[in-house]
């Protein structure tokens, strides 16, 4: 039979051994915590979770340090707990608020260590705080601070409403808990601070991107845009034009190469000067663009000339087509200093319009071919020019 003392040793160590297991178990239960996932207030409701689970509190709560107060940031009862509720501090509104220099959390504060309240009944230090809960008897309390580094950064309280319910193993779990707890907070901040910071450089190099996308299209543009009349230039022609007569030999469609001069426009420039000259040209610039089809390739091509390569077009619909450019351009007057001022064109048109002849000529070097077509429509263009201009000449492309 054994002896009370026996008997009284093996429930004693069985003790010992429980509360053991609760301080493992609470401690355990925060080292798996998510930090890099959750937001601040559901790891603080995790945090007292493990305290009311495991280690027999039956309220906790965390204040926040804000200057020279402290901030209920969280809190949660057993009863909360137990029913799965949104937690909430009994009798402590969220953002109820204490002096650092008062209150038992003030105490825990500017010593920096951990401060007990056997009985709130008897403990003038709890006063205050039961007052501005509006409770009293709370029992037994324990508010210990919660360190980041060198600095305290808020404090952990637990609860019970027995007096005397919190032994020596509260007493050395709770600063391991809080510590903790500390480690927790600061790794989350940092986190949260670290994501701010990334995403407000992802968000400054979006916009350095899109300022270099800008640039670039502004820059490719000035590549590709003639600056006086808004189309494009030489250089832009006759890339997209290789690739469209690339195209219409691949296929053997017909297409048709037209090239149109201003008459006489060095006349213009002598007699009302360079101002009236950029003119002119914008405005035939319009005139032109408002003939010609979206797959039409029109660019400004020297000082006083415009190229128009014309898919799907043959010999017959080119010279059609340079006709309704001639008479738009005839309906187009100016008037500089009180006198009028026409300006006529001349086109040379240059086709190939048959699909045998296309066959004959696919194995033709693409830059060859349209080289060619380019001679051959300013052939007719001098031609024109030569007989009085105002009018188009064109042939097909000669073998």
């Amino acid at each position: 039979m054994e002896t009370p003392g026996i008997a009284q040793s093996l429930q004693e160590m069985a003790g010992v051994f429980e509360e053991l297991m609760a301080s493992l178990s609470t401690l355990q239960r925060l080292g798996t915590m998510e930090v890099h996932l959750a937001d601040e207030k559901t790891l603080l409701h995790q945090a007292l979770s493990a305290l009311v689970e495991h280690y027999g509190v039956e309220r906790c709560s965390v204040f926040l340090r804000e200057g020279e107060r402290l901030v209920n940031a969280a809190g949660l009862d057993w009863f909360d707990w137990d029913s799965g509720k949104v937690p909430q501090e009994k009798g402590a509104a969220p953002g109820q608020q204490f002096e650092v220099l008062s209150s038992l959390m003030g105490l825990a504060v500017r010593t920096g260590e951990a401060q007990i309240c056997r009985d709130t009944r008897t403990d003038p230090r709890f006063r205050q705080v039961e007052t501005a809960l509006g409770m009293r008897h709370l029992g037994c309390v324990i508010s210990a601070p919660i360190r980041s580094g060198g600095d305290i950064i808020g404090v952990v309280n637990m609860s019970h409403p027995v007096p005397g319910h919190f032994n020596e193993w509260h007493e050395r779990m709770v600063p391991l808990y809080s510590s903790f707890l500390g480690q927790i907070l600061i790794a989350n901040r940092l986190l949260r601070r670290l994501e701010e910071e990334v995403g407000e450089r992802t968000r400054q190099l979006e916009a350095v991107l899109q300022d270099t996308r800008r640039l670039q299209n502004h820059y490719r543009n000035l590549s590709m845009v003639d600056e006086l009349t808004g189309l494009y230039n030489r250089r832009f022609f006759f890339t997209e034009s290789r690739l469209a007569l690339g195209r219409a030999v691949r296929y053997r469609r017909p297409v048709a190469f037209l090239l149109i001069g201003l008459d006489r426009f060095e006349a213009v420039h002598d007699s009302f000067g360079q101002p009236a000259c950029n003119m002119v040209l914008r405005d035939i610039a319009k005139t032109l663009l408002s003939q010609l089809r979206e797959s039409d390739v029109l660019a400004r091509v020297g000082e006083d000339e415009f190229a128009v390569l014309v898919s799907e077009t043959d010999l017959e619909g080119s010279l059609q087509l340079a006709n309704r450019l001639l008479d738009a351009a005839r309906r187009q007057k100016w008037v500089v200093d009180g006198s009028e001022l026409l300006v006529t064109l001349s086109i040379g048109a240059a086709a190939i319009s048959a699909a045998q002849e296309l066959g004959s000529r696919v194995t033709l070097d693409v830059s060859e071919l349209l080289d060619n077509l380019y001679a051959e429509a300013d052939r007719h263009l001098n031609a024109q020019k030569t007989g009085g201009g105002d009018g188009v000449t064109g042939g097909l492309l000669r073998s």
